[in-house]
């Protein structure tokens, strides 16, 4: 037999809420069902948009049946010089990937889409902070084999779809992959995601993650359940039998506390405080010792807490806002699946906890107030559009700046409060 020498490497970078996991999961199923030894493996990024979650896969492009029961010995992580094809979803992750070394002129096809989505880093500056874009175009000339650059966000959109797919055609396209297109098409199909033209299927999608809110409940669930002390020891590599201590740094404030009280109580709690602007006023700093006995059982004993879910103030205001979101679903549906797609995919926005979760919610509700409930236009293409174009403002703006320019009045977060000392009405 003539083996090849290695495997084929490919690193993808894609920011939270673009798929790449999902395409990760179609590769992995187009190369298993092609026959080839596959692997892959992922590296959470890191909150506020500065930096992506990166996903490695090998595939060794020679068919299994035919190794004779041998096994390739594949790696769980990236090395600089040794990577086949770098995708970026955005044009700046294919300027971090190239900054360290993983596009390679003896190598490397970089796939990569040239719109911008702005890192923290460049919001940050007091003048203009944006990268100039040009400087990763001509690396990536100089740098890369094959260059295939183009706006894969502005592609997915013409086409009803998401970015994870049109960064999937460019791969299969590309010819560096030993996949057929049969093969990539199939993997689609299986996986059920990705689908164009299925609006209740985003609808199904976004209500499942969005039913899934955290609270003080969920997240003790969910950090005592045996399957994520499984995944610690495994993450640092502990040997059977050599002890792990994990130690949780919590900050519950009245929010927090608001929230799981019975929803008229909780409702006066809340209301209160967020007139006064306290909401984050009264958070306690906590460090628990979950791997404790002590530690697990004061947490645990608020994930026994789950029957009360029901019943308490969140998930009243829960509930409400996402009837009030699948209404507005079904309502769009009568008149276009376009339309649709567009104020289902506006659940994104509702994530996360504290301010994060606010200022997300905020931004949904001056989206749905605006284009949704009293759009400017009774043509149905238009207000989608507008919908898209104010939503990806948000997601790309956490500080709701882009968002309020694109609407034409600032996102309100918060109730007025008034000053006690000056007497005016300010904004939180």
């Amino acid at each position: 037999m003539n083996l090849p020498e290695r495997p084929i490497t490919i690193l993808i970078a894609a920011l939270g809420g673009e798929g790449g996991g999902v395409m990760a999961d179609w590769l992995m199923e187009a190369a298993t069902a092609s026959g080839y030894p596959a692997q892959a493996t992922s590296i959470p990024g890191v909150a506020q948009r500065t930096g992506a979650t990166t996903y490695y896969l090998e595939i060794f492009p020679f068919p299994r049946r035919e190794l004779n029961g041998k096994e390739p010995v594949l790696s769980l992580t990236p090395s600089p010089g040794n990577v086949d094809v770098m995708v970026a979803s955005e044009l700046i992750e294919a300027g971090r990937a190239m900054l360290n070394g993983f596009v390679s002129p003896e190598r490397t096809t970089l796939i990569a889409s040239t719109h911008r989505i702005y890192a923290t880093v460049e919001k940050m500056q007091m003048a203009d902070g944006r990268f100039d874009s040009e400087r990763v175009h001509e690396a990536a000339k100089q740098l890369a084999q094959n260059a295939v650059l183009f706006d894969m966000r502005k592609l997915a959109q013409e086409s009803g779809t998401v970015i994870n797919a049109v960064l999937f055609g460019a791969m299969a396209g590309s010819g560096v992959l030993p996949l057929s297109r049969a093969a990539c098409e199939a993997a689609i199909r299986h996986g059920g995601r990705g689908l164009v033209g299925h609006p209740q299927r985003e609808v199904a999608r976004h209500l499942a993650l969005w039913m899934a809110y955290e609270d003080i409940i969920r997240v003790a669930d969910l950090k005592t359940r045996a399957s994520r002390f499984q995944r610690v020891r495994m993450e640092v590599g502990a040997k059977e039998g050599e002890p792990v201590v994990v130690i949780d740094f919590l900050k519950p404030g009245i929010e927090e506390f608001a929230s799981v009280l019975p929803y008229g109580l909780g409702k006066r709690v809340h209301q209160w405080a967020e007139r006064r602007g306290k909401l984050d006023a009264y958070n306690v700093g906590m460090h628990i010792r979950t791997s404790s006995l002590f530690g697990y059982a004061l947490v645990r004993s608020l994930a026994w807490m789950r029957p009360w879910r029901p019943m308490s103030y969140r998930y009243r205001e829960e509930q409400a806002l996402i009837e009030r979101w699948l209404a507005l679903v079904a309502d769009a549906a009568r008149r276009d699946a376009a339309l649709a797609r567009e104020v289902a995919e506006c659940a994104r926005l509702i994530k996360g906890y504290g301010e994060t979760h606010r200022r997300g919610k905020g931004n949904f509700l001056a989206i749905v107030d605006a284009l949704v409930e009293n759009p400017a236009t009774a043509d149905a293409r238009e207000q989608a559009a507008a919908i898209r174009k104010a939503r990806e403002a948000a997601l790309a703006d956490p500080e709701g700046q882009a968002l309020g320019k694109t609407l034409g009045k600032p996102v309100v977060w918060m109730k007025p409060v008034k000053s006690t000392v000056s007497g005016k009405t300010s904004h939180g």
